[in-house]
């Protein structure tokens, strides 16, 4: 059991992004993710130097944020022969989209250069046994986006030949340790590591077995610790470069960092390197003192062919959209785009195009929704993916 940086002895910061304003974190490199997998990777380190302890046979298991450590030392660490992480994981369309990371602090989340969601950290642990676990109503990892990792994973393990190391076990209840999710625990446990046949069952069950206050290590805390500035000295700040000689050396210095800040730092920052999206001209429409404006999006880059899409703008038309106080994102699916054509399509015969069938008008709808547009300065955006865009939206 490793003493995390927020919950141990000596607590330090895991909230730096989340509520501190430390943007910085993520421009050094820092998370406190990485300290806690580094932690358990130290703990490795020292179970090997136990005598009574068999380092061919090492497993990992955790909850919630354990569960997210879990994930990171298995995918780092292949003395890590068996893992079972609970309620570490889901997709990045849970914590985006449906807006699951308003629920975690900054130790849930790997520095994410290269953009990846999350079952290319899962794949990391093929061809290991790997017990993928979680409960049913889980709000901050959903079993909608659990299960799409598991499949994601699971073709991995098939691909390598090894699908019987990788299973999925769901209980019923809310983000919380749960009996059956314990003792599935012990049982994949017992199998992959002490050769426990499919049919053997666990007597004991999941229970504190040792006091909290038997578990506390220093009687005074050590004067020289630096879990409270650790976020300070984890990751080390860039070497002292020698000065250019002359412009031409400055030149080429410059284009190196400018180049790397592009790449790595702000890749997905609009202006700064591959652009977020390529804007078309807009075009401005106004019905019933209500202003619908809308873009074309190209895709960012070749290497994302269904990065873009179709986005729409409605505000009350007496509001200038830099005045609008509170902008609200909605991601049209086809449920999602069918609704929207129902509510506005006659007030905006444009977004109802021949590519779709005709929509269903819903006056009453149009109506509280012109109400609230007029009344507030509100702008309501609405984004048709690329994936939906190219038959649901005329625009493309």
């Amino acid at each position: 059991m490793i003493d995390t940086v927020q919950l141990g002895e000596i607590p330090g910061e895991h909230h730096g992004t989340y509520r501190l304003g430390k943007w910085w974190w993520m421009a050094r490199g820092y998370t406190p993710a990485g300290v806690e997998a580094w932690a358990g990777i130290r703990a490795l380190d020292y179970l090997e130097t136990r005598p009574e302890v068999d380092k061919t046979r090492f497993g990992v298991a955790g909850r919630s944020g354990g569960g997210a450590y879990s994930w990171f030392v298995a995918a780092l660490d292949e003395r890590i022969k068996c893992a079972v992480p609970t309620a570490g994981i889901t997709t990045l369309r849970n914590h985006v989209v449906d807006g699951c990371v308003s629920g975690h602090c900054d130790c849930m989340y790997f520095v994410n250069t290269f953009r990846w969601d999350y079952d290319q950290l899962a794949a990391l642990v093929a061809p290991r046994a790997l017990l993928v676990t979680n409960t049913d109503k889980d709000g901050i990892f959903p079993i909608d986006g659990v299960f799409n990792i598991y499949q994601s994973t699971r073709r991995v393990y098939k691909a390598l030949g090894a699908e019987q190391n990788i299973g999925l076990h769901i209980a019923e209840g809310p983000h919380k340790d749960m009996q059956p999710l314990n003792t599935g625990e012990f049982h994949w446990m017992k199998r992959h590591l002490q050769g426990a046949g499919l049919m053997d069952t666990t007597d004991a069950p999941a229970v504190k077995g040792i006091p909290m206050e038997k578990l506390r290590v220093f009687r005074e805390l050590p004067a020289d610790q630096i879990n409270t500035r650790v976020d300070e000295v984890f990751v080390p700040l860039a070497n002292a470069v020698k000065a250019p000689e002359d412009a031409a050396s400055w030149d080429k210095m410059r284009a190196g960092w400018m180049e790397a800040l592009r790449n790595k730092c702000f890749a997905g920052w609009s202006g700064l390197g591959e652009p977020a999206a390529n804007f078309s001209e807009p075009i401005v429409t106004t019905n019933q003192d209500v202003t619908l404006t809308t873009w074309k999006l190209a895709p960012p880059s070749d290497r994302d062919p269904q990065g873009g899409g179709d986005l729409f703008l409605l505000h009350g038309a007496a509001f200038k959209p830099e005045d609008l106080q509170l902008m609200v994102l909605h991601v049209l699916d086809d449920q999602g785009w069918q609704e929207f054509g129902n509510t506005f399509g006659d007030a905006f015969p444009s977004i109802v195009g021949e590519k779709v069938a005709a929509a269903e008008s819903d006056a009453k709808a149009f109506d509280q929704e012109r109400g609230m547009l007029t009344r507030m300065k509100w702008g309501m955006i609405y984004f048709c993916l690329a994936e939906w865009a190219q038959e649901r939206c005329p625009l493309t």
